[in-house]
């Protein structure tokens, strides 16, 4: 299946259909936030996050007993293992930082999560706007970057991280809650 004109975008099939999305004003503003969710879920789920997170669970855990320098020193160890995923490393690295106390958003996991969903929104948003503009010029990147500007502010990234982040029964990742309602869907004309 072709990619279209995004073909040299360096991103999953989820961000390129956001950014599908976004370049059309037919499509409904009410869709782009359930396709930034899908886009972020997709990154948490390319493997190497799962993988990270029941060892990021035991050093939160320990971490009061061990120490916040031992306890980054654990973290800074499974950057082997989190190589490709741009979202991995963003929560390892704002994990780190509420381990060792330098940081503003708080010393919980699920917290780095949050921040590091809104980080890799934020960077993921301006790739695209920055391919846009190389692929197709000025005249389209208003228009685009206008949709999809204050997309990350609609979304509540808490609660996703909060979802994401569920253990409990061994679970990992929560499905994302899907429209169900009699009123979720396309406005009937």
């Amino acid at each position: 299946m072709p990619d279209g004109p995004h073909r040299s975008l360096p991103m999953s099939r989820a961000w390129k259909s956001l950014l599908r999305w976004a370049e059309s004003p037919a499509n409904p503003p009410e869709d782009g936030p359930e396709r930034l969710k899908r886009a972020l879920a997709a990154d948490w789920d390319d493997g190497r996050v799962g993988q990270l997170m029941p060892d990021l669970h035991k050093i939160e855990a320990a971490s009061g007993s061990i120490g916040p320098g031992a306890a980054v020193r654990l973290v800074e160890d499974l950057r082997r293992r989190a190589a490709g995923s741009p979202l991995a490393f963003l929560l390892l690295d704002y994990f780190a930082r509420s381990l060792s106390g330098n940081c503003s958003h708080g010393r919980t996991l699920t917290t780095s999560v949050a921040v590091a969903l809104k980080d890799r929104c934020v960077r993921a948003l301006r790739q695209m706007e920055e391919h846009v503009l190389r692929e197709c010029g000025d005249t389209r990147i208003a228009e685009i970057s206008g949709r999809l500007g204050g997309l990350s502010d609609e979304c509540d990234l808490s609660q996703i991280a909060k979802d994401l982040c569920d253990v409990r029964n061994g679970n990992h990742r929560r499905p994302l809650p899907k429209k169900t309602g009699l009123h979720d869907g396309p406005p009937i004309p």
